[in-house]
């Protein structure tokens, strides 16, 4: 009788468990599905489901780690059905996790992201809620900004003229020659009262370019030496029309008096940095390099002079798992991690920061799909702990721009938009945030 390999007697099993598949998953065969997936997994020394996923590779011949992409890709859709929502998730994370490219051909990307929508964790929140907000005629409200001050808070809030929708297709309403966004500022009490509300105005003196997009976009508020300022993206002050991103500094009436126009360091069109203050403005440019950009010069002198060069370092960071897919979401807030005891422990001293990854495209279909995590970086600003990915409210089109603590202890105030058309807060508890952190170790797959 002859004898078969490994691999051949795994890929039997597999092909077994795709035919029920295909037949029709049902409560009879489900049981014997899961019996096979025990089998295949006892193979590569994982005993499923109470073992995490994680593989040797220097022990495995090509064929075996075929095989064990084949019984992943079961397993996505599988999952489902057998429950195992949160542990199909892991494995679904570290997939996107993979260094660029890796492994792709031997597992069913496309299915992986079609799928993914039944697996990924909605974001646990004490409260949530929308801030109805006037905005002028065909303008609608989005990504908002808000920074914790002393007798409540201020919002930033964008609002634009167009409409976005779920399949990612857009359009200006009424039809327009250029999109447009109108700045406001609404100042909350405490409890998140409206007190006022009213339009920006800049009076900035930089040229501002005609093109066919007009305005500041993607704003972040923040405080340094006792102003309020804002980092953004906008179009205006480049007459080729390439984003760049600025510094802002408003007057007592929340307007607009002054504008630093930050070179991009790279040469590139520029968003999505994130501003934290130590001592000086400075900003996290990247994750994948991890890059900052130290000691922002915004002098008084007028007319404004803006920098020549920016002091971008790159920090020695070699993470275990593919960080050049994050991109800035909300800005570092100080973060302290507690000890096994629950204590609070000043060597855990960091920052707290959130990043978006996003699916574009699901085969050759344009489906814009954004995902959020957190990040815990120490006080040298190096990844420490992370959270896996998560939405908010409705899986799609979701953007965070900020989070500040609240006037209750150990709450975070988190806002974000759907489909670029609102303006959404929800509160979390601290302790929500601590037990989603992960080591980073554990987001590999290999």
């Amino acid at each position: 009788m002859e004898r078969i390999s490994e691999s051949d007697f795994i890929n039997k099993v597999i092909d077994k468990i795709s035919r029920i598949r295909i037949s029709g998953i049902n409560s009879e065969n489900k049981k014997e599905s899961f019996a096979l997936f025990k089998c295949v997994f006892s193979y590569y020394s994982i005993k499923f489901p109470d073992d995490k996923i994680i593989i040797n590779l220097n022990k495995l011949d090509k064929n075996m780690l075929r095989s064990f992409f084949r019984i992943i890709d079961e397993l996505i859709i599988y999952g489902y059905y057998f429950g195992l929502i949160e542990y199909t998730f892991s494995i679904i994370d570290k997939l996107l996790l993979l260094p660029e490219n890796n492994h792709k051909e031997l597992y069913n990307f496309n299915q992986m992201l079609s799928n993914k929508k039944f697996y990924i964790p909605q974001l646990k929140v004490k409260k949530r809620w929308e801030l109805k907000i006037e905005c002028e005629n065909n303008y609608v409200p989005m990504n908002a900004s808000l920074l914790k001050i002393n007798d409540g808070y201020l919002v930033y809030c964008r609002t634009v003229n167009y409409r976005l929708y779920e399949n990612g297709r857009w359009e200006i309403v009424p039809l327009q020659d250029k999109q447009r966004s109108i700045p406001m500022m609404i100042e909350l009490d405490k409890e998140f009262n409206v007190k006022s509300h009213q339009k920006i105005i800049n009076n900035s003196i930089h040229v501002k370019y005609n093109g066919y997009i007009e305005g500041l976009e993607d704003g972040i508020l923040f405080q340094y030496n006792n102003d309020i300022y804002m980092s953004c993206t906008t179009l205006d002050v480049s007459p080729k029309q390439i984003p760049q991103m600025i510094i802002c500094k408003f007057d007592s009436n929340y307007d607009i008096i002054d504008e630093v126009i930050l070179p991009s360091p790279e040469n590139r069109s520029e968003k999505n940095w994130l501003p934290f203050i130590d001592g000086k403005i400075n900003f996290i440019y990247s994750f994948g390099p991890l890059k900052l950009i130290q000691d922002v010069d915004i002098s008084t002198d007028v007319p404004r002079i803006s920098p020549l060069n920016l002091n971008m370092i790159t920090l020695d960071f070699d993470p275990p798992i593919n960080y050049s897919i994050f991109k800035g979401s909300a800005a570092p807030i100080p973060f302290q991690l507690k000890d096994k005891n629950g204590d609070k422990n000043e060597d855990k001293d960091g920052y707290l920061v959130m990043v978006h990854q996003n699916t574009l495209k699901i085969k050759d279909t344009y489906t814009p799909l954004y995902g959020q995590r957190f990040i815990f970086m120490d006080k040298y600003f190096i990844p420490i702990k992370m959270t896996k990915e998560f939405y908010f409210q409705k899986y799609g089109i979701e953007f965070c721009r900020s989070m500040c603590y609240s006037y209750t202890s150990d709450e975070l105030i988190i806002t974000y938009s759907i489909n670029d058309n609102n303006c959404n807060f929800c509160i979390i508890d601290i302790k929500t945030i601590e037990e989603m952190l992960e080591d980073l170790d554990n987001f590999k797959l290999f």
